[in-house]
């Protein structure tokens, strides 16, 4: 009994003092995530995309599909939606298999330097909304303060590096602080939520029963918006599921999305078929929400917006090597400036928009297929960092065939009409594409496989 005494207080001094030389700031880049560390389970998770689900762009892509009617938006967010979390749930069960962040498992499929492809593009995307969600919140800061406390208004430039970087300390911090802001904002979040379709259906009843359709859209056009909107969805699932302990656990990724992805994107619906617009700041405008109204959308932004800068800062140490805070603060100055800049704008939603479903969505057709069909969910992680020695270095570190399955989808993104759900279509021909052109090939872990038995 002493000995188990004696054992279990060593333990609890080991425990401690681990404790104490755990730094407060991740430092854990894009490396390995080791078994021991995976202890992130369902509801953490659950709240942590709920945090990045309850966002004012899928608000607004909500919004933009009530030309085809409420009931017909409703049904298609709904498909789209379901889509989403479907890439969601593979992204994390990747993720938490292999304990890998979504860009370095690019390199099992592109090659040891296709992870430019991905890389690139996520640390461009990540940025640009950092900027562009910078952009709305300084100006909402702004509105708020002038009405308040006029004497400390300044102008919306002002607010927005303030807000920006406040909204960066918590990225910089890393997973943790992302974890915690999400618990003391998902609350009020709900609440105002909540506060807020209340107002429409008791007060505004009668627009919502006298809407009337534009027909601006089609309705698989309208399915095609949040899957466009959420286009690095795997790679996002594999940065988050890295640090999930269990295959169990992973369920509170798509469960958050099909719940929170539906309550903003059906509150968008209804808010611009009352408001007749589908703009926010009109809406909350016209419904007149005032402060409160701008309040939800600081807080939906800025529990979206320290994951963009945490994705972004991923991809740029996938690419330099460089520690994860290095990388967070270049990429925070980078958004910061960029909000300065002016990108917060419709127009400047729409090109992202097009960018990261044209340039990332085909990326998650081939790695779907590389990781979840060919190699039946194997993959050599340790192989993923080496260089001219990796087992994933195929010609010169890039592998073409799922090149030219990607470009073929990019393709396909542009091409095809809306009626095909562009980003459907993408994710389609280029996982079919790559299966075509490798369906001949010997994968990498079966011929690993081999070499070690003939060893």
């Amino acid at each position: 009994q002493k000995e188990q005494v004696s054992l279990t207080l060593r333990r609890w001094e080991e425990e401690v003092s681990m404790s104490r030389e755990t730094p407060a700031v991740e430092q854990r880049g894009v490396e390995i995530v080791p078994k021991g560390e995976r202890t992130v389970g369902f509801w953490d998770l659950f709240i942590i995309w709920g945090g990045f689900s309850i966002i004012m762009t899928n608000f607004l892509l909500g919004a933009l599909g009530v030309s085809i009617g409420i009931g017909p938006a409703i049904i298609a967010h709904m498909i789209g939606i379901l889509i989403v979390a479907g890439v969601v749930w593979l992204g994390t069960l990747l993720g938490s298999e292999q304990g890998i962040a979504g860009t370095v498992a690019m390199r099992s499929a592109f090659g040891i330097n296709g992870r430019f492809i991905a890389s690139i593009v996520m640390f461009v995307v990540g940025v640009g909304w950092f900027g562009v969600q910078t952009g709305m919140v300084g100006s909402a800061a702004f509105e708020i303060v002038k009405k308040l406390v006029p004497a400390i208004a300044f102008t919306p430039r002002v607010w927005m590096v303030i807000m920006g970087v406040l909204m960066a300390v918590v990225a910089i911090y890393g997973y943790r602080a992302i974890v915690w802001l999400n618990r003391l904002a998902i609350p009020g979040l709900i609440v105002l939520l909540v506060w807020l379709t209340y107002k429409i259906v008791t007060v505004y009843g009668d627009k919502l029963a006298s809407y009337q359709a534009t027909g601006d859209m089609t309705f698989f056009a309208v399915i095609n918006l949040l899957p466009a909107g959420m286009a690095a969805a795997l790679i996002l699932g594999a940065d988050y599921g890295r640090y999930v302990k269990s295959q169990r656990a992973t369920l509170g990724a798509p469960l958050s999305v099909i719940v929170f992805f539906a309550i903003v994107a059906i509150l968008g619906v209804v808010s611009a078929a009352v408001a007749g617009n589908w703009d926010p700041v009109q809406i909350f405008v016209s419904l007149g929400l005032g402060s409160i109204g701008l309040l939800m959308l600081i807080l939906a932004a800025w529990t979206t917006n320290v994951t963009n800068i945490y994705v972004a800062s991923l991809a740029l140490s996938n690419m330099s090597g460089w520690q994860r805070v290095r990388t967070s603060i270049i990429a925070s100055v980078a958004g910061v400036l960029l909000a300065l800049a002016g990108i917060y704008s419709f127009q400047g939603l729409v090109n992202y928009l097009t960018l990261i479903t044209a340039l990332l969505i085909p990326t998650t057709g081939v790695l779907v297929v590389d990781y979840f069909i060919r190699n039946r969910r194997q993959m050599l992680a340790d192989e993923l960092f080496k260089k001219e020695d990796s087992a994933y270095w195929f010609h010169k570190g890039w592998n073409v065939r799922a090149v030219v399955a990607w470009a073929t989808g990019a393709i396909v993104t542009v091409a095809v009409p809306d009626s095909w759900i562009p980003a459907v279509s993408a994710m389609i021909v280029s996982g079919a594409v790559y299966y075509l052109l490798t369906m001949n090939t010997e994968t990498v872990t079966g011929r690993e496989s081999t070499k070690m038995a003939a060893r």
